[in-house]
């Protein structure tokens, strides 16, 4: 895992439209991978939106050299039964939602290999085998710090490694290569 050498994201752009947030963070990401790779993205598909019921990605991308890209953008949250329990904790203590859960690196890795395992199981990347395949999350754990993620990855395993060639997490505005 590192941070990628790249600018910071600029701040979200205020909308409750999905589809904006999600187009924002792959744009910071093929901007991010143009500076490092010395290339050019252009979006020239969104699978997803044109065929709901297969399991599509989100975007397919093409560099300067007509290569191939397909990006699957997630959210990367604390597992729902945590914050279940801690919604319930707070709830019996009259205490106002929304405080920290600090995770240490060992449950995050632990967590991050599930999240990235359930979402590679659901096939969005499956039938491009020969694009190469990114997935993108965006950090949505309150807590989940760089410095924590880099501290995790040798509790880091995924099961669906090689279903995948690359995994980028967007942390506060920053850039992490997961791998």
């Amino acid at each position: 895992m590192k941070v990628l050498d790249c600018p910071e994201q600029t701040g979200q752009p205020s909308t409750d439209s999905e589809d904006e947030l999600v187009r924002f963070d792959v744009e910071y990401l093929l901007k991010c991978l143009g500076l490092i790779r010395s290339t050019q993205y252009l979006i020239i598909m969104q699978p997803d939106t044109s065929q709901r019921n297969l399991p599509q990605p989100d975007y397919l991308v093409k560099d300067t050299q007509c290569n191939l890209v397909v990006v699957e953008h997630a959210r990367f949250f604390e597992s729902q039964n945590a914050r279940k329990k801690l919604a319930q904790k707070l709830r019996s203590f009259n205490v106002a939602y929304g405080l920290l859960n600090t995770p240490d690196p060992a449950d995050l890795g632990k967590r991050l290999t599930e999240f990235f395992d359930n979402k590679l199981a659901k096939g969005q990347l499956a039938s491009f085998t020969q694009c190469e395949k990114i997935l993108l999350a965006r950090n949505r754990w309150s807590d989940a710090r760089v410095n924590t993620l880099l501290k995790a990855e040798p509790y880091f395993n995924p099961q669906c490694r090689q279903d995948c060639d690359h995994f980028f997490l967007i942390v506060s505005g920053q850039l992490l290569e997961i791998f």
